[in-house]
């Protein structure tokens, strides 16, 4: 019974290695308020964050979101930065996801490199000169989960 236990900690020691989820992360400010991060999730091979994207009310049409391919999250104290891989449920820019009515969300996931392990507070940028209403969020803080 004593080597079950042993054995059954040391494999939830070593998921929890494997992957870090950190759910609505508190962050300082972000360029638009379109935009929200539901969840980030640290893997063996990626950082994955999870976002949402709601059509303003004043978009008569619902207005549209894309993403672009230049992203990058970037560690606010080293100030290294770790690339957009791909990107699920939303597209790439030029390429548009036209909203139908104002308010509608859509929910997408961002693939970036892998962050170290030890990355406390994160830059999430799309861009800082060229996009209108870019996907913003700085000082995202990866609170570990006690």
């Amino acid at each position: 019974m004593k080597t079950l236990g042993i054995l059954f900690t040391i494999v939830l020691f070593s998921l929890n290695l494997s992957a870090q989820t950190y759910i609505k992360p508190p962050f300082k400010d972000q360029s638009t308020s379109a935009v929200k991060i539901g969840k980030v999730q640290i893997t063996k091979t990626h950082t994955i964050v999870h976002m949402s994207c709601s059509a303003p009310d004043e978009f008569v049409y619902g207005g549209w979101a894309c993403f672009t391919s230049t992203a990058f999250i970037q560690d606010v104290e080293t100030k290294k930065k770790y690339k957009l891989i791909k990107s699920r449920g939303i597209p790439q820019c030029p390429a548009k996801f036209n909203f139908s009515k104002p308010g509608q969300t859509i929910y997408f996931k961002l693939y970036f490199e892998r962050v170290r392990h030890n990355v406390r507070n994160i830059h999430l940028i799309e861009d800082l000169n060229d996009v209108a209403n870019p996907f913003n969020f700085f000082n995202v803080y990866l609170q570990p989960v006690a």
